[in-house]
């Protein structure tokens, strides 16, 4: 079927075409000659030292709940990073981005959030009367100083690695990493609060609000923020499209992240019956927006594949048929099949190597 519909020819990869060297290296976790390396530093410290005056009493104070927890908080943690990278169709990861994602997430935003909530839960304090603040704080100022600083993160990761995160899906990834982060700090400091207030044991309230969050934290900031990466991956990288409709997309994404995390946070009513539809719903809600997000970057992510044949850039690195078959998943193991049927095992590998080679190169390059 390969080489009817694209005409591939599995003579054209062998050995002698196996993936040479990246013309630039990738960039890595050191960029001391960059200034936007310096600011994402001063932000990791600024959170680092909050946490380390505040929260760190607070943990090892409710250490026995903490503990037991933590195994729940990280599990969790790591079946939203399968579903992270099951997303991520594109196969062109950046190993260090990711991990300065998470770092970012979990230690810049998660401090300078817990000081910046305090100031703004006293500022709330002095505009609304004390019940309409205690029920409305978490939905007006959570949302709005977190989401804000994730999204510098965000920002600043994608201007430090703009050579090599250029496609929404990369962009998803970044962003999902940062509330990843964020979201696992949340959930230990949850944690030991709640073991602290539960006056029968502190690891019963742990263990309580761990489980419950963990079961919610599917739909939490991993998605917010994922959401606000592609709109900052496409207005830095905006292709042909208009600065227009780029700083448009970039405004429209920020704000559905914004919208989703004020209305998660939003009290609910007085009955926990309908409280507990209505957090399935918000739920399902959020959920289908990520479907819709993801199946948007996926039709995207094709559609450049699909050009690539055409395109003086990859032409200078493959021959039309063999980028034709870079288009989806399924093409590229049908290559890979075919050249190992045609010519054996050691072509079919150095096939895979290239593909993964190629599609790298490409979203460097095209």
């Amino acid at each position: 079927w390969l080489t009817e519909r694209h005409g591939y020819d599995p003579t054209s990869v062998g050995p002698a075409q196996a993936p040479a060297p990246l013309a630039r290296p990738l960039r890595p976790y050191w960029q001391p000659r960059s200034a936007v390396f310096w600011v994402y530093v001063a932000g990791l410290l600024a959170g680092l030292g909050y946490l380390a005056l505040h929260l760190v009493r607070q943990v090892l104070f409710t250490a026995a709940g903490v503990v037991v927890a933590l195994p729940v908080i990280l599990i969790a943690a790591a079946l939203v990073g399968v579903i992270i990278a099951a997303l991520d169709v594109s196969r062109v990861r950046v190993l260090s981005a990711a991990v300065l994602a998470l770092a970012w997430g979990g230690i810049a935003a998660t401090g300078m959030a817990m000081f910046i909530n305090g100031l703004a839960g006293v500022a709330i304090n002095d505009v609304l009367d004390d019940p309409a603040s205690a029920r409305w704080n978490a939905a007006i100022a959570g949302p709005v100083d977190e989401e804000t600083l994730k999204a510098v993160g965000v920002l600043l990761i994608l201007v430090l690695f703009r050579a090599e995160i250029r496609r929404p899906l990369q962009g998803f990834v970044v962003g999902a990493c940062v509330g990843l982060g964020f979201q696992i700090l949340e959930n230990i400091t949850y944690a030991s609060t709640l073991a602290i207030k539960d006056a029968q044991s502190d690891v019963g309230g742990a263990l309580l609000v761990s489980g419950v969050r963990a079961v919610t934290g599917f739909q939490s900031h991993w998605v917010y923020t994922g959401i606000y990466g592609v709109g900052l991956t496409v207005l830095l990288h905006r292709g042909t499209r208009s600065r227009g409709a780029a700083a448009a997309t970039a405004v429209g994404f920020g704000v559905i992240a914004y919208l989703l995390h004020c209305w998660w946070n939003a009290p609910g009513p007085d009955s926990a019956g309908v409280t507990l539809l209505l957090i399935l719903f918000k739920a399902v809600v959020t959920l289908a927006i990520l479907a819709a997000l993801w199946a948007w970057m996926v039709v995207d992510q094709r559609r450049w594949l699909a050009a690539m044949p055409t395109d003086p850039v990859a032409l200078a690195l493959a021959p039309p048929p063999e980028l034709a078959a870079l288009r989806t998943g399924a093409t590229r193991r049908d290559a890979v099949r075919l050249i190992g049927y045609r010519w054996g095992p050691a072509y079919a590998d150095v096939a895979r190597r290239r593909q993964r080679w190629l599609l790298r190169e490409l979203s460097r390059r095209a």
